[in-house]
């Protein structure tokens, strides 16, 4: 089996195991349960969920396998191979989540979303938190589908304005990091999700940017790609119900 790390680490310094990651795979490897591993560690289990499904679609292997009996009885999560080499392997370099990219790096690739695809108001992909993200490609109802948006294809305002982008997402600026001396990579929540967007130092300036800004990001549906090659076999995701977020708007199909 090639090192999961490499899968994972060598393309670009993208530090996609994060710490979280890595406390969930101890806390299932500790208790043989993810429901407990999840409250040890002080997340929700949908969280969890999304966090193993997120590294399966990402390695293309079943990262956790549910069984039978578990420590307290009853059903219970370990490890699979893959997942027992990532915990062992996933020290160190990748333990680094939110490092600072230094000048001259390429933007890392966008961390990969999970939700169900759903034909109604609108194509669109809806992830555990609720947030839908309008899509341009079709999958069968209700398919787990893992997600991406490339960072050259999201544009940054301090304001709304009439657009042509299904999504209008009104986030919150995390931080703001020098790629080269002509881009910095904006990275912004919206309800614990997040996406990042390149600008130019110029855009940053002009904008006044800076960490905790309130900004809205526009993302076309057509820049909402699947994940290439990702399989969606896992059933226990739970559908998320249908909420409404503030901020986020439909508009006219492109």
């Amino acid at each position: 089996m090639p090192s999961v790390t490499g899968s994972l680490a060598h393309r670009g310094r993208e530090h996609l195991l994060t710490p979280l990651d890595l406390a969930l795979l101890r806390a299932i490897s500790d208790v043989g349960s993810l429901a407990q591993a999840c409250r040890k560690i002080g997340i929700g289990r949908d969280r969890g969920v999304y966090r193993i499904r997120r590294l399966e679609l990402l390695l293309g292997a079943p990262v956790v396998r549910a069984e039978r009996g578990g420590t307290s009885g009853g059903g219970g999560s370990e490890l699979t191979k893959t997942g027992a080499s990532l915990l062992r392997q996933g020290v160190g370099p990748l333990d680094r989540e939110g490092e600072r990219e230094g000048p001259g790096e390429v933007a890392p690739l966008p961390e990969p979303l999970v939700g169900r695809w759903h034909a109604a108001p609108a194509p669109c992909v809806e992830l555990d938190n609720g947030l839908r993200l309008f899509v341009g490609f079709r999958r069968p109802e209700g398919e787990l589908v893992g997600v991406s948006v490339n960072p050259d294809a999201v544009v940054v305002a301090r304001r709304r304005f009439p657009s042509s982008a299904q999504n209008v997402l009104l986030s919150r600026v995390l931080s703001l990091a020098p790629l080269s001396e002509s881009r910095v990579l904006l990275t912004a929540e919206v309800r614990g999700i997040r996406l990042s967007s390149c600008i130019t130092p110029q855009a940053r300036r002009s904008l006044r940017l800076r960490k905790a800004s309130r900004v809205y990001l526009y993302v076309k549906a057509n820049a909402v790609r699947p994940v290439s090659g990702a399989s969606a076999r896992p059933t226990d995701l739970p559908t998320p119900a249908a909420t409404a977020l503030g901020g986020v708007r439909v508009r006219g199909r492109e």
